[in-house]
């Protein structure tokens, strides 16, 4: 089974395309496990009636929100209490998925065994305010990655939608998902770079 983390803060208008985007995936074997800031929570349960979807409210408060960085927060709640398959990966509100990403990755984990983390190329879509999307090509990092081998800086360059990992990973990081506030616009980088270590 392969896990997906999606967790809907502030943009409820556009997380019915990240769902969609899910449950229309070519490998059926998934869990998706949403977590909501309490705005959609009642009406997508209502909404979504699939079994794979494992739904849960957000337990932040204001103070919460004032201490942490509320994404990476929520990622690391998904991680400790609801992730049931055996790869993970980690979906915003605003973002979709191809329908083959889920087969692209428990393909390569079949594939390579020893393989405990993978990175792939994404291809992000600007929407402007007048509703015009643009395609941004990104770069595929075809070398190894991150400061404990050497290899390329992962902080400030990849992004979380490149990424699947082994859930097995985990328990070999102290920390997983950086929470302070200060790292907001780069946790995902940060949380990559502590995979390569």
């Amino acid at each position: 089974m392969h896990t997906c983390i999606l967790v809907s803060h502030n943009k409820s208008r556009l997380v019915y395309d990240a769902i969609d985007s899910v449950v229309a995936q070519t490998y059926k074997d998934w869990q998706l496990v949403l977590i909501d800031s309490g705005l959609l929570y009642d009406k997508l349960k209502k909404e979504y009636k699939d079994e794979r979807i494992t739904f849960v409210k957000s337990p932040e408060t204001e103070e919460t929100r004032k201490e942490h960085a509320m994404g990476p927060w929520c990622f690391n709640l998904a991680l400790k209490e609801y992730v049931k398959g055996s790869t993970i990966s980690y979906l915003c509100d605003d973002d979709v998925l191809y329908t083959r990403a889920f087969t692209i990755f428990t393909k390569f984990f079949r594939e390579h065994p020893e393989a405990i983390a993978a990175c792939a190329r994404i291809d992000k879509v600007v929407l402007s305010e007048k509703g015009n999307m643009k395609q941004v090509p990104t770069t595929i990092p075809r070398v190894l990655g991150g400061k404990c081998c050497n290899g390329i800086v992962m902080d400030k360059v990849y992004d979380y939608l490149q990424l699947t990992h082994r859930t097995s990973l985990l328990q070999y990081m102290s920390e997983w998902w950086p929470i302070d506030r200060q790292t907001e616009e780069h946790h995902d980088g940060i949380f990559l770079e502590r995979i390569g270590s």
